[in-house]
């Protein structure tokens, strides 16, 4: 698909997922990548550690989160399955929504770690099917994503927690 807006805001990001890997998926890459004439924007950017083994996802994992407090963000909170980061104090990460970085787990269902497609297929919605491609002008989508978002329509297609999918 193509991205049709979005990108500047998080340059930043990108330049570092350039330098460390990583993909953005999830909402953010959905508001990026809708047809819709006013698609509801994403409250943050989700950095997921894309590897092609357990290792090399851990270790996209640490080098993104050391290069972001390099950069002057702050951990803001911590929880089993992301760190969430506080740009405040780092000018050019100001435009960017709340950063975080997913952790690379494998609970029983849930799976944040491995391939693009391994990580698309463990969300439970087709409108978040979606991951920004390096080359900033492409995403790698579900094949009903863009019709589904198009039309507003929530589809599941994986239930983690039936309270948090409601």
């Amino acid at each position: 698909l193509p991205i049709l807006r979005g990108v500047y805001e998080i340059e930043p990001i990108l330049n570092l997922l350039d330098i460390h890997g990583g993909r953005i998926i999830g909402g953010y890459a959905r508001f990026c990548c809708s047809e819709r004439d006013e698609p509801r924007k994403a409250q943050d950017c989700d950095l997921f550690p894309v590897g092609d083994s357990d290792e090399q996802s851990q270790k996209v994992f640490e080098t993104l989160k050391a290069a972001l407090l390099a950069a002057g963000l702050t951990v803001k909170a911590e929880n089993n399955m992301s760190v969430t980061f506080d740009a405040e104090k780092s000018p050019p990460f100001k435009r960017c929504p709340t950063i975080q970085i997913i952790k690379p787990v494998e609970e029983g269902a849930i799976v944040t770690k491995g391939t693009v497609e391994e990580i698309l297929s463990n969300f439970d919605f087709t409108v978040v099917r979606c991951a920004l491609n390096p080359d900033r002008r492409t995403a790698t989508a579900w094949a009903s994503f863009s019709k589904d978002e198009l039309h507003m329509k929530l589809r599941i297609l994986n239930i983690h927690c039936p309270i948090s999918s409601l």
